[in-house]
């Protein structure tokens, strides 16, 4: 039996899956299948219609990786659905959902699972469609997991590495309705509309068309936006994204292209609209940090955050 002795760091050894200390010396065994496994956050994946018109499907991308040796050929895997417990529900914000599971070719398709030739990772396709359930304020569970067969192995569930688990399962929530207050846009969990100063009070109207001029920059600033979809996700629902992340990268183009035109739409809106039932006062003077009330010019003044 051939034998390769590798020293690997603390952080290789989780996706081997085996029990070491930092610094050991580890066998690993050639002759035996090779390993397919998910990598992914520890955060549960959520994804809403609310964002999409009527008759558009969702396209979700992920990966299922190989612990092996690359093939000379493609070669083809399984993986089987998983129904979600009853009763179950899932946690958003401040909010409990229940939970139904998704059915394949209802629910969502899912593409052809085919590990490529040479490569040591296998890029998942998931179409979603709607389901008139979801609009009951109620999420579609799609647990897809691994099986082994002749060919592979799979490696079992390892979140040795708190900010990455290794998984033979792949979990993902989908709901439809009106979108809700993204954690980046609330200072303050006891206002329920969320709040923020250069943001103001959220509501789903003001959210569509802020990710619609967040989009737009796709063409007026393909770089920027490049850039803060690989480290925010298409629609900045990336688990990891913090509040004010628009100050910490690229702020002068966050203000031009997104911030400033939505705060100027709204100011100009609201005074044609006064009656509007989510009017809200804006300006530098009107921000009240203990109140969590006002809106703060984005550009300008005390809250502007080119400053």
């Amino acid at each position: 039996m051939n034998k390769i002795f590798t020293y690997i760091l603390l952080s290789s050894i989780t996706l081997l899956g085996l029990n070491s200390c930092k610094g050991t010396w580890v066998m690993y065994d050639t002759e035996q299948k090779s390993h397919l496994f998910f990598k992914d956050d520890i955060s549960d994946k959520t994804i809403s219609f609310a964002m999409v018109s009527s008759d558009e499907d969702i396209v979700v991308n992920t990966k299922v990786y190989l612990m092996g040796k690359p093939y000379d050929e493609d070669k083809t895997f399984s993986m089987k659905s998983l129904p979600c417990k009853e009763n179950e529900t899932i946690q958003v914000g401040d909010g409990k959902f229940n939970v139904f599971s998704a059915t394949a070719g209802t629910d969502y398709d899912l593409c052809q699972l085919i590990l490529p030739a040479g490569k040591t990772e296998a890029e998942i396709q998931i179409t979603l469609h709607r389901n008139t359930q979801m609009l009951k304020n109620e999420y579609a569970k799609i647990h897809l997991q691994l099986i082994p067969d002749e060919l592979f192995n799979v490696l079992p569930y390892d979140d040795y590495n708190k900010s990455e688990i290794i998984s033979p399962d792949f979990i993902l929530y989908v709901t439809d309705g009106e979108p809700t207050c993204p954690v980046w846009w609330t200072e303050s969990k006891s206002k329920p509309v969320g709040w923020n100063y250069n943001l103001g009070n959220f509501y789903p109207e003001k959210y569509r068309r802020f990710m619609e001029l967040f989009h737009e920059t796709e063409k007026t600033c393909p770089v920027f936006y490049k850039a803060i979809v690989e480290m925010y996700g298409e629609n900045l629902d990336n688990p990891e994204i913090k509040l004010t992340f628009w100050r910490q990268h690229f702020p002068n183009v966050w203000a031009k292209y997104v911030f400033g035109p939505l705060y100027d739409y709204y100011m100009e809106y609201y005074k044609q609209h006064p009656d509007d039932p989510h009017m809200e006062e804006m300006g530098n003077d009107s921000v009240n940090l203990k109140g969590r009330t006002g809106w703060a010019s984005p550009i300008e003044g005390t809250y502007g955050f080119l400053n």
